[in-house]
């Protein structure tokens, strides 16, 4: 799909004529939705499919010392479900990325 059909709007004047772009802070704003939404969806797909307390802190949960502490934000369970299940988002990525840099520069 052509990125500016996607965000722009019909021209009120000429229903065939060019299209409105929105803004760049409009387009963001509906990207972060977008992000939002599949994340709302996948984290309850998460809590569905592993509906027990064991097995969804066996899944999403984190070592931290010698305790494991279960995933609490959306977003980090529904990156691990996508991680899971072999289909990351491009956003997904990205946050790996910023987690391994962070990592590194807490080992300096």
């Amino acid at each position: 799909m052509d990125f500016w059909f996607k965000y722009s709007d019909l021209n009120k004047k000429y229903e065939d004529g060019p299209r409105k772009r929105w803004s760049y802070t409009i387009v963001l704003k509906a990207l972060k939705q977008q992000r939002h939404n599949a994340d709302v969806e996948d984290a309850a797909q998460a809590r569905v499919r592993y509906n027990s307390a064991s097995t969804f802190a066996e899944h999403f949960s984190y070592r931290k010392g010698n305790r494991q502490i279960p995933l609490t934000s959306t977003a980090s369970i529904a990156r691990q479900f996508r991680k899971i299940n072999n289909r990351p988002q491009y956003w997904d990525l990205i946050a790996e990325e910023e987690e391994e840099e962070s990592e590194e520069i807490d080992q300096l």
